[in-house]
C-alpha cells in the first residue's frame, strides 16, 4: 500500500488555500488546510500521522508562518517547509535572518497555480 505524504497548508486567504489543496491532492498528497497558525497547531496535535510538508503563508492573523514553523519543527524536526507570500519583502527579511525553511514561492495565486 502506497503511503501518501501528509501536507499541511496554512494560508489565511481561503481561495488560495483551496487552490493549493486541490493542486496538491491532484499530485497525490494527503492535505489538511487551516486558515491560521493557531488552528494549525490544534489540528497537528490531533493527528495520528506526522506532517511531512508544510506550506505556510508568512503573514497570517494570530501567528506568523515562521513562528508556526518553529512550533512544528519541535514536533517534527525533519519537517519540510515551503513559505508562500505575495510580499517578497517579508520573505527576504526572513531569508536574511536565516528563518526561511526549505524554500519559498513569491507571487500571485495565478503564479502559484502554475507550479503544479
Amino acid at each position: 500500500m502506497l503511503v501518501r505524504p501528509m501536507t499541511l497548508v496554512a494560508e489565511d486567504e481561503r481561495a488560495l488555500c483551496c487552490l493549493m489543496r486541490a493542486s496538491l491532492e491532484q499530485a497525490g498528497y494527503n492535505v489538511l488546510e487551516v486558515l491560521d497558525g493557531e488552528h494549525a497547531l490544534q489540528v497537528v496535535r490531533r493527528l495520528a500521522a506526522p506532517v511531512d510538508l508544510l506550506l505556510t503563508d508568512v503573514m497570517m492573523p494570530r501567528m506568523r508562518g515562521d513562528v508556526l514553523v518553529a512550533w512544528l519543527r519541535a514536533l517534527y524536526p525533519l519537517l519540510r517547509v515551503l513559505y508562500v507570500s505575495r510580499y517578497l519583502g517579508k520573505l527576504t527579511a526572513l531569508e536574511r535572518t536565516g528563518r526561511l525553511g526549505d524554500g519559498y514561492i513569491a507571487g500571485s495565486a495565478g503564479s502559484i497555480a502554475s507550479i503544479e
